[in-house]
């Protein structure tokens, strides 16, 4: 995480699924200031934001879509239309992006570290004010979907993705 930090100056988030969502459990400060309400221990929605789309996205079918259900039934998200399409283009790619809702001026881009059966354990989560995002989205992408790779081929995952800078939007 310092060196994907130190290569975009971004600050970079680890996180987990847990039993309220994707929640950050480690936060490596960048030399960009930045503020915000973000700690460790905060939550993001599952649906509808870039960590927990990539969560979701390595997850198997049935445990995602009994996760999708009960973010739907519990926190009264809206799953964006066509989020099933939008997860599998997160397989493919390797990669998430949004604007923050919650935050607004907040961007984040997210990619998962798999485990030894291609599933997310954790995944890595660059934020940072959105014009700083904008100006280095591509050299940001690609480092942290190397990162994502470095550190999930250390798990013992063999996946690769299709192309690092294809737009997970479309």
């Amino acid at each position: 995480m310092p060196q994907l930090v130190s290569s975009t100056g971004l600050p970079a988030l680890l996180c987990v699924l847990g039993d309220r969502g994707p929640t950050i459990v480690r936060w490596e400060r960048s030399y960009v200031p930045f503020i915000t309400t973000l700690s460790v221990g905060s939550t993001f929605q599952l649906t509808n934001s870039a960590t927990g789309r990539v969560l979701l996205a390595f997850t198997p079918d049935q445990v995602r879509d009994d996760l999708i259900e009960l973010a739907v039934s519990k926190n009264h998200e809206q799953p964006p239309v066509k989020l099933l399409e939008r997860l599998s283009t997160i397989r493919r790619v390797g990669y998430d992006e949004a604007e923050s809702v919650l935050i607004p001026g907040l961007s984040a881009m997210s990619a998962p570290i798999l485990d030894v059966q291609n599933e997310a354990v954790a995944c890595l989560t660059l934020i940072g004010a959105s014009p700083d995002v904008r100006r280095i989205k591509t050299k940001a992408i690609k480092a942290l979907v190397e990162a994502s790779v470095s550190i999930s081929r250390s798990c013992g995952s063999n996946l690769s993705f299709a192309s690092s800078l294809a737009d997970p939007t479309t």
